[in-house]
């Protein structure tokens, strides 16, 4: 046996272990918003977190050590202070925008939870439901795409899909994007929740989530307008493929 081949599968098993105890502290600093209460804050000291964020000065000492040795944060240890850059603010306080991260952490702890049931999967088959991932994944996918879909949506991706558009048409839903005119409230087919592509079923909570969609702005001071449908029918889930 190799045993530098042992030491390097060992380092790797360590390395897999410390990352998933990193995506959890992560997962904790975008869930209590101590990303964003430190983004462009400049050097903090531990008290100014706690009392800008309210959170247990305890848990927010230990939090600020394990994210700093992660190298998500610098610590100067003459001032005590933490410093988060812009750039990691960039991706993990900048919820709604298209390129915030911080969903992809709230995933992390959903899939290791159903890691059993996947197990047993193996063995009776039949896969796992999405409902077995709880309404916390629908919650996380959201953070994913939410600011993707909004600031994408109508500006980049309609442009490009002609033959999209004319499926939502034939499907009795319809876009307009411009400035409301007296009577004219601009409509699109809800997106958010929906299953777009062929497949039954719809998600209950991720379709009372995207009923709950807010106004998207696109450019030009145009906007989205999401409307809630009384009674989802199979002909609302518009099929992109043949």
């Amino acid at each position: 046996m190799d045993r530098d081949q042992v030491k390097a599968y060992s380092d790797k098993v360590f390395a897999s272990m410390a990352g998933a105890m990193t995506a959890g502290m992560a997962y904790v600093g975008v869930k209590t918003g101590l990303f964003s209460a430190m983004a462009g804050a400049g050097p903090m000291s531990a008290a100014e977190i706690v009392e800008k964020t309210g959170l247990n000065a305890r848990y927010v000492e230990e939090w600020l050590k394990g994210i700093t040795t992660a190298g998500y944060l610098e610590h100067d240890p003459a001032t005590d202070r933490y410093v988060s850059h812009e750039e990691l603010a960039y991706l993990l306080a900048s919820e709604g925008t298209d390129h915030f991260m911080g969903g992809l952490f709230l995933v992390a702890p959903i899939l290791l939870r159903v890691a059993p049931q996947v197990a047993a999967a193996f063995r009776a088959a039949g896969g796992v439901p999405f409902e077995a991932y709880g309404s916390d994944m629908v919650e996380a996918i959201d953070l994913m795409s939410a600011g993707i879909y909004e600031q994408r949506f109508a500006s980049q991706w309609l442009g490009k899909m002609p033959d999209v558009v004319k499926r939502l048409e034939r499907a009795g839903c319809w876009l307009r994007i411009g400035p409301r005119g007296p009577g004219d409230r601009p409509r699109l087919p809800e997106m958010r929740g929906r299953r777009i592509g062929p497949g039954p079923g719809l998600d209950r909570a991720g379709t009372r989530r995207g009923c709950r969609c807010r106004a998207a702005p696109v450019r030009g001071g145009q906007h989205i307008h999401f409307r809630r449908r009384r009674r989802l029918r199979p002909d609302h889930c518009v099929r992109l493929h043949p």
